[in-house]
């Protein structure tokens, strides 16, 4: 290449600005793919945690559940072996405190022809009667007037006495039926009560487990999500900054080549100029500088 040619050319600015510019592509190219590789790997191992935080709050809950539902059965099958206990109980008394209230009148007259029928079936009571009214003809007999008006009268005398007596008796004997009766059913309810008081429990506790586990769940997730958002934005920030330092060194490149062109142009004029100047003065005509004085 001349002297000439060095002296105006552009090309190797250009060529320089080239090189620089391809280099710094280059190099944020690189740059770009191991910006990438970091995002993925972020995404990726945090993507990981929050499918074993959402398997292991599953796995809990899971677990709570089961275990709750075995406590429920459990109470279920408790309570309901002793309200078993209970029936039989609740189901005599019942009918002694029902039989009370027929002999009482409580039932009406029904009542009392029921009440009359169980009384007369009692045990002891037919052979009492029959024990005391044979007892009153064997007397009657002795004295030959087993057949009178009199002994007849006796009889029926005798004969009711002995029924009210007895009825009275039997009337208090069913009496504790009452209390045996209102004891039974409250036991059975108490009972009732508290199986339903130990399932809320049993089903608050485990509302309350699963409501700490999602809660755990949301928190943890939430953590996740924000740490993923601010090391992305970080790693694109600095990409950004790459990219900005990259067409910032790129501009400045192309701007220093097209600045060569003015200093090529300056080198033309100012070599044009000089040798015009060097002419004039070997003609004698003088040049384009200062006079002597």
């Amino acid at each position: 290449m001349g002297l000439f040619t060095d002296l105006f050319s552009t090309k190797p600015a250009e060529d320089a600005a080239a090189a620089k510019k391809a280099g710094l592509q280059q190099g944020y190219d690189a740059l770009s793919g191991l910006y990438q590789t970091s995002r993925d790997a972020l995404s990726g191992r945090l993507g990981y945690g929050r499918d074993a935080l959402t398997s292991n709050i599953g796995q809990a809950n899971d677990a709570l559940t089961s275990g709750y539902g075995s406590a429920r059965d459990a109470i279920t099958s408790g309570y309901g072996d002793a309200s078993a206990l209970y029936s039989p109980l609740v189901a005599s008394t019942t009918a002694g405190s029902s039989a009370y209230g027929d002999a009482t009148g409580a039932n009406g007259q029904a009542g009392l022809d029921r009440a009359k029928a169980l009384f007369t079936a009692t045990p002891g009571y037919q052979s009492g009667f029959d024990l005391l009214t044979d007892a009153n003809d064997r007397l009657a007999a002795s004295r030959g007037i087993l057949a009178s008006g009199n002994t007849i009268a006796d009889t029926t005398k005798l004969a009711t006495t002995y029924a009210d007596q007895n009825y009275g008796n039997f009337v208090n004997r069913l009496a504790p039926y009452l209390g045996a009766n209102q004891s039974a059913i409250s036991g059975a309810a108490g009972l009732d009560v508290g199986r339903g008081t130990a399932l809320a429990g049993a089903y608050g506790s485990e509302g309350s487990g699963l409501s700490s586990n999602f809660g755990a769940l949301g928190s943890g997730l939430n953590a996740n999500y924000g740490a993923e958002g601010s090391g992305l934005a970080g790693i694109y920030q600095g990409q950004g900054q790459a990219a900005n330092a990259n067409l910032t060194g790129q501009g400045q490149a192309q701007a220093d080549a097209d600045l060569a062109a003015y200093s090529a142009s300056g080198n033309f004029w100012n070599t044009l100029l000089g040798a015009a100047n060097l002419g004039l003065k070997a003609s004698g005509v003088g040049g384009f500088g200062a006079k002597a004085k």
